[in-house]
């Protein structure tokens, strides 16, 4: 007998595991930030390598993963050139540059501290967590598949945001198509002639892309029902609470646990990780 597939999670989780993830982050204490962080930074990377997503989809996360990278490394940049005096050991003096008096309290270069490093990793630590549960989430699952999941009420917003979401990586994809098939026929133009050869062929896509969307909805039915009909409608099963509970549960006792950080890591690793078994 064939294995039978798994079933699809609920286009909503991946959301709500963002979400809760983010609320997490944002209410630890301050003795754990890093460890919360790089749990989630962890669990984000796990779940991109582990998880079957379209290689479309992929390059969201690829994107958000370049963006808390470059945010990581040009915070910890201005930390070593830009700041205040703070106190602590002094790792190494760069030389200093003088500003002027209404700069008071701001200084170029210096002597760099361990308390002015750890404090600018934590905080561009925090920035790519967020970043990086955002961009897994949106990998994970689509704005049609979100669509589908909405109330009816809430349906007609659901439809513009859908297509509005969907504009850009369209339009991307027309330009790239366009641009490779001037290049197949050996047109060397550039700037304005290579931009105007380029722009019609999308604009004329775009329309015929519209065209179609309105004569599809026509044919739906779209509009003449108060409640839109659902090709099999998923529901929402207790499992996929559970991730969700947890890490709940864990902002609400984690303040007040005493561990280690190896033990705190491993323990919100296991939460966050919880979502996969779903």
């Amino acid at each position: 007998m064939a294995p039978t597939s798994r079933r699809e999670i609920h286009p909503v989780l991946p959301w709500a595991w963002a979400g809760s993830v983010m609320v997490l982050v944002l209410a630890r204490r301050a003795s754990s930030s890093f460890v919360i962080d790089l749990a989630v930074i962890s669990s984000a990377l796990v779940l991109y390598a582990s998880t079957r997503i379209p290689e479309h989809r992929r390059n969201t996360f690829r994107l958000g993963f370049l963006v808390a990278s470059s945010a990581v490394v040009i915070r910890m940049l201005v930390a070593l050139i830009i700041g205040v005096p703070m106190p602590g050991r002094v790792i190494f003096t760069l030389p200093s540059i003088d500003l002027p008096d209404f700069l008071v309290g701001i200084r170029l270069g210096g002597p760099v501290t361990t308390e002015r490093l750890t404090s600018a990793l934590s905080e561009s630590m925090t920035f790519a967590a967020i970043i990086l549960a955002i961009s897994i989430a949106h990998a994970w699952t689509t704005p049609h598949r979100l669509l589908k999941a909405l109330p009816y009420r809430f349906y007609g917003f659901g439809l513009a945001t859908s297509i509005a979401t969907s504009i850009t990586p369209q339009t991307a994809t027309s330009i790239s198509r366009v641009n490779q098939a001037l290049r197949l026929r050996g047109d060397e133009s550039s700037g304005a002639r290579r931009a105007r050869r380029i722009i019609m062929p999308v604009l004329e896509e775009s329309l015929e892309r519209s065209i179609d969307l309105a004569a599809s909805l026509e044919a739906r039915g779209y509009g003449l029902g108060k409640k839109p009909t659902k090709y099999r409608p998923q529901r929402w099963q207790f499992a996929e609470s559970l991730p969700i509970i947890g890490i709940l549960l864990l902002i609400a006792t984690l303040p007040t646990l005493q561990l280690s950080a190896p033990i705190e890591f491993a323990l919100v690793l296991a939460v966050l990780m919880s979502v996969k078994f779903v």
